[in-house]
């Protein structure tokens, strides 16, 4: 828990930062809601087992709208992410699956094209992005052999090579007013600095999350 309470620092302390600029501003407004989507590209990149990480993603998402053309947004993104993979171990092979939960906190700044009473307003977007893995966990065990008794099973923590990690994202998309309701279709790309998984073994295993990363993501707000 001391990892997560270090990693929301960051963002809670931007989240801070909106309310209190949208508090100083007489007549400027904020919206929440919620935000979701699925990845467009393979989250996990070199792999000598199988990708299971779940492209689709959801979570809350809270705007502040900045005079005259600007707004800042804060989410926070989650989904499941893990991968298999398997060896052979003398007569046997040997199976590895990685579960974890992955937490994604985009801080972004917003560009609108048009003024806010328009029913459509074309937006660009860009900022910083913190992604936080919790309950990472490792099963291992090892196909059984007809006749022997069933083999040891390994259930424990899986060691990360980078948590948090960092990243940039920019995106664009397009706000549709209707009424009190406004739903923001985007695209966006993120590039991270650092991955979870990036774990090269021997015979060739090779384990690494994907740096380039392409989301298709909805916004509703209110």
């Amino acid at each position: 828990m001391r990892g997560l309470h270090f990693t929301l620092r960051l963002p809670l302390a931007f989240l801070a930062a909106l309310l209190s600029i949208q508090t100083a501003m007489s007549g400027e407004q904020w919206s929440a809601g919620i935000s979701g989507g699925a990845a467009l590209t393979d989250l996990m990149d070199r792999m000598s087992g199988h990708s299971e990480a779940k492209r689709f993603t959801v979570g809350p998402i809270l705007e502040i709208r900045l005079p005259p053309w600007f707004a800042a947004e804060f989410s926070a993104l989650y989904r499941r992410v893990g991968f298999t993979s398997q060896a052979m171990g003398g007569i046997q092979s040997e199976t590895s699956r990685v579960r974890a939960n992955s937490w994604e906190f985009p801080m972004l700044f917003k560009y609108y094209v048009g003024g806010r009473s328009a029913v459509a307003r074309p937006y660009v977007s860009g900022g910083y992005v913190l992604r936080f893995l919790s309950n990472a966990q490792q099963t291992a065990y090892r196909s059984p052999i007809p006749g022997l008794p069933p083999p040891p099973i390994y259930h424990g923590g899986y060691r990360l090579d980078s948590n948090p990690s960092q990243g940039m994202a920019i995106g664009g998309g397009l706000s549709l007013k209707a009424g009190p309701i406004h739903i923001a279709p985007e695209i966006r790309y993120t590039g991270w600095f650092t991955v979870p998984f990036d774990t090269y073994g021997s015979h060739g295993f090779t384990v690494r999350s994907a740096r380039d990363q392409f989301d298709l993501l909805v916004g509703v707000t209110f």
